[in-house]
C-alpha cells in the first residue's frame, strides 16, 4: 500500500515535467515544418493537461496547417467551456473562424471583444489588423495600431503599421515604422522587405498584394452564447 501510494507520488510530481517535455518537442517539431509528428506530442500533452494553453494553440495550429478545420473548431470548442471565454481564448476561436469563409465575417467582433477584455493583448491586435489587411480596410488598420502603440510598442507593431501606411501611399511615415522594426530585431525580414519595397518604388502601392476577401461591417458585439453556437455541433475526441 505504502509502495503504490510513493509511485502514484511520484508519477504525479513527473508528470508536469513530461508535459513540458511534450510541448517542448511539439513545438521544435512544428518549427521545422514535421507538422504531423508535432501534433502527436501537442495531443498527448493535451491528453494529459487539456487545460494547458499551449497544448490548445499547439493542436489548432497543427490542424489548421494540415487543413484539418473542423478538428481545430472542436479543440477550441473545448477550450472555450475548459478556460472561458478569456482573450486569448477568443482569439484562438477567431483564428480558426478566420480561415472559414463561411465564419470568417465573425471574426472580427471576437477579436473586438478580445481587446475589450485584455486591451494589451496583441495576438488579437495583430490578428484584427491582418484581416483590415485582407479586406483593404487600411485606414482602420492604422487607426487600431496607433491606438496600441500608445499603450505599449513591439517590432510587429511598427512593422505592421509600415505595411499599412506603404499601402496608403505615405512612403515616408512607412518607411519610418519599418526603420524603428529593424532597430528593435533587425532580423525581422517582413519589415526588411517593405523597406525595400517602398525605396524601390515610392510612387505606388500596387506591388503590394492582398487577398480579397468579402468586407463586412458587423461591429456588434457577440454575448458567450454566440461564442458557443459556433462550436455547438463539434466535439474533441
Amino acid at each position: 500500500m505504502v509502495c503504490t501510494s510513493y509511485l502514484n507520488t511520484e508519477a504525479l510530481n513527473l508528470a508536469p515535467r513530461y508535459v513540458e517535455a511534450l510541448l517542448l518537442k511539439g513545438t521544435i517539431l512544428f518549427e521545422l515544418k514535421k507538422t504531423q509528428d508535432a501534433l502527436t506530442y501537442f495531443g498527448e500533452s493535451y491528453k494529459m493537461c487539456p487545460l494547458r494553453y499551449e497544448a490548445v494553440k499547439g493542436l489548432m495550429d497543427c490542424y489548421l496547417l494540415l487543413h484539418r478545420n473542423r478538428e481545430a473548431s472542436a479543440v477550441i470548442g473545448n477550450a472555450c467551456k475548459n478556460f472561458g471565454h478569456t482573450a486569448r481564448i477568443l482569439t484562438l476561436c477567431a483564428t480558426v473562424m478566420s480561415k472559414d469563409p463561411l465564419q470568417a465575417e465573425k471574426a472580427k467582433p471576437i477579436l473586438e471583444k478580445a481587446l475589450k477584455q485584455d486591451p494589451t493583448y496583441l495576438n488579437a491586435v495583430y490578428l484584427l489588423a491582418s484581416i483590415y489587411e485582407q479586406e483593404r480596410l487600411y485606414e482602420k488598420g492604422i487607426e487600431l495600431l496607433k491606438k496600441h502603440m500608445e499603450q505599449q510598442t513591439s517590432c510587429r507593431l511598427h512593422q505592421m503599421l509600415g505595411d499599412f501606411l506603404a499601402r496608403t501611399n505615405e512612403h515616408e511615415k512607412a518607411l519610418h515604422h519599418f526603420s524603428i522594426a529593424l532597430n528593435m530585431d533587425p532580423s525581422n525580414h517582413k519589415a526588411a522587405e517593405g523597406s525595400q519595397r517602398v525605396e524601390q518604388n515610392p510612387e505606388s502601392s500596387e506591388s503590394y498584394e492582398v487577398d480579397d476577401i468579402a468586407d463586412s461591417e458587423n461591429e456588434a458585439d457577440l454575448e458567450e452564447s454566440e461564442v458557443e453556437a459556433v462550436w455547438s455541433d463539434v466535439e474533441y475526441t
